[in-house]
């Protein structure tokens, strides 16, 4: 008897189970599922959205279980599905929320995923949509309810950002302009402008005769004239001009004498008559071995003008016998300097030799040189060799410049999968830096583009300062409009209409054709958002002029869900034709 009951138990709770989730089932189209975005849209790399749904009094019963699984669903059958939201009646625990029979009730959960990841594994994002599966179960039955499609497409068009990033390349550190230089310094009596014969046959003046000897090309002769500085300003002015005058000549004689290049040429001759030599003063002073420099020095500078200066100098001469002797004798002088080019090789010498299979670099810094005057191939073979050779941090640097200049290169408009040489590169950069101030900023500055490219805004040591690209990515658009310092470029008019402001970008004064069809697109856009089939289909043909591909152009304007409202439209479907016919012929 006590079995018969059992079982008579269990056959009304398996009915009355089923009962349930019938009337579930049966009433299921009175939930209401809703999310803010239809269609789906694509910011900073991301689609996100938020998923609502509402049930009715008396539709969820209390001890019922409901499991949804939103699920994406993709032209290729691909489906990327969400974790569960496991919803639940009022008798029951641990789920995501609670409906009560009564009442009703509702859920909301924001979901999200990565578009990029999803798109570099090749799956095909046309005619997407968002469906929501669900299973209810009430003690140990359960049943499939009707699959929902919530929405429909999905918006890219902040996928459109034109990538104008600037790598950042390392100098080469080689100038191919170099000077050296020799001096003779001529010395003066008191108030006396005469060259003696005496200095003519000094040391220096030797060291000049040895520096010419060596036949560098000249780049200019410089002579400097001084007056120590207790004297007169005006007396000083003319006793310096004077010395100026007298040691140009003798240094003319002497060039010519000794057959110094361009020793002829007047224009190479530069004079400098420098007058009282104050900052000449005070650095003898503070070399000097005299017990009170530092006061003699902050005294004579205390004095506000050249004339109290002066007199300063000669109230402390009275006192210190050694500036009277030691001092200020060695500020009665001209200087005579030659610089010279020194020999170094220039590119087209480098050039030639290197076609030619013989170069050889007698530092990195030629290598680095030479491969910055090249095009990308040959540039990347010599910065191959740099960092082969010397571990050079600039030439890992610039390799990982030059991968990224192409990847723009090749996509100049949308996301960019770059490879992870171009991270490695910029690692061995790193490690081979020594992480000095230049390059520690150079190979940031590069690394920070790369997380730019990849969404990656989380490494806060990389962004000095985030560019307009950087705030678009992000999905900041009031940011990237308020840092624009031109208004009427691509870029600014892309953030403006995905702020909501549709305007129009400037077409006209654009030469790029490239980045001209990219401007009629983004105003077919613009126009397409307030409704305005007539322009839209005016600014895609003007698009359609400028590329070549037209398959591809075709199937780029109907797989984008921006013009989805237009595609019943006759002139739309004209257009498309028209241009079928185009590539046909």
């Amino acid at each position: 008897m006590k079995n018969l009951l059992y079982l008579l138990s269990l056959i009304l709770l398996v009915f009355f189970s089923n009962c349930g989730l019938e009337q579930m089932a049966m009433n299921y189209h009175k939930v209401e599922y809703s999310n803010d975005k239809n269609p789906l849209e694509l910011h900073s790399g991301k689609v996100k959205f938020n998923l609502l749904g509402k049930f009715p009094a008396y539709y969820f019963p209390k001890k019922a279980n409901l499991v949804i699984t939103p699920v994406i669903v993709c032209d290729d059958n691909y489906e990327l599905p969400f974790d569960p939201i496991n919803l639940q009646g009022e008798s029951m625990s641990g789920g995501d929320a609670t409906i009560f029979n009564e009442s009703g009730g509702e859920f909301s959960q924001v979901l999200e995923f990565d578009f990029m990841e999803w798109v570099s594994y090749g799956y095909d994002f046309h005619n997407l949509s968002l469906e929501l599966r669900a299973i209810a179960s009430l003690d140990t039955s359960e049943i499939i309810l009707d699959t929902v499609k919530l929405s429909s497409g999905l918006i890219t068009t902040s996928n459109n950002l034109y990538n104008c990033d600037n790598p950042v390349f390392a100098s080469h550190n080689y100038d191919d302009t170099t000077f050296l230089e020799s001096s003779a310094i001529i010395y003066f009596l008191v108030n006396k402008s005469n060259i003696r014969t005496s200095e003519k046959s000094d040391d220096d003046v030797k060291k000049l005769q040895d520096f010419i000897k060596n036949g560098y090309e000249t780049a200019r002769f410089e002579i400097r004239s001084y007056a120590s500085p207790e004297g007169d300003v005006n007396w000083n002015d003319e006793l310096s001009d004077n010395r100026n005058e007298s040691t140009l000549s003798y240094a003319k004689q002497l060039m010519r004498q000794l057959r110094a290049d361009g020793s002829s040429d007047n224009d190479k001759y530069v004079t400098v008559s420098v007058g009282g030599d104050f900052d000449g003063f005070y650095n003898l002073v503070k070399s000097s071995s005299i017990d009170d420099k530092s006061m003699i020095n902050r005294i004579v500078k205390s004095n506000k003008t050249d004339k109290q200066r002066e007199q300063a100098i000669r109230d402390m001469a009275e006192v210190y016998d050694a500036i009277d002797n030691d001092i200020l004798p060695f500020l009665r002088k001209a200087e005579i300097t030659i610089k010279a080019y020194q020999p170094k090789r220039q590119f087209e010498d480098m050039k030639r030799d290197f076609e030619q299979g013989v170069f050889q670099e007698n530092h990195v810094n030629e290598l680095l040189y030479l491969a910055s005057k090249f095009n990308d191939s040959i540039s990347m073979q010599l910065y191959g060799l740099a960092a082969q050779k010397y571990n050079s941090w600039e030439a890992y640097n610039n390799l990982a410049a030059l991968l990224m200049t192409d990847a723009m290169t090749k996509k100049p408009f949308g996301d960019i999968y770059f490879s992870e040489r171009i991270s490695q590169l910029l690692d061995s950069a790193r490690v081979h830096s020594g992480m000095n101030g230049v390059a520690d900023a150079t190979i940031r500055e590069n690394l920070s583009i790369l997380s730019s490219w990849s969404y990656d805004f989380s490494k806060d040591d990389l962004f000095d300062n985030y560019s307009q690209i950087d705030f678009i990515r992000k999905g900041d658009y009031f940011k990237a409009i308020s840092s624009s310092k031109n208004f009427s470029t691509y870029n600014y008019t892309l953030a403006k209409i995905l702020s909501g402001e549709n305007i129009l970008c400037d077409c006209a004064n654009i030469t790029n054709s490239k980045i001209k069809s990219e401007c009629h697109y983004l105003n077919a856009i613009s126009y397409a958002r307030q409704g305005n089939v007539k322009n839209c289909v005016n600014q895609l043909s003007l698009y359609m002029k400028f590329c070549f591909d037209c398959k591809s152009m075709n199937n780029r304007i109907l797989n984008d869900d921006e013009f989805k409202v237009f595609e019943d439209n006759e002139d739309m479907k004209g257009l498309i034709e028209k241009n079928l016919n185009n590539n046909i012929d």
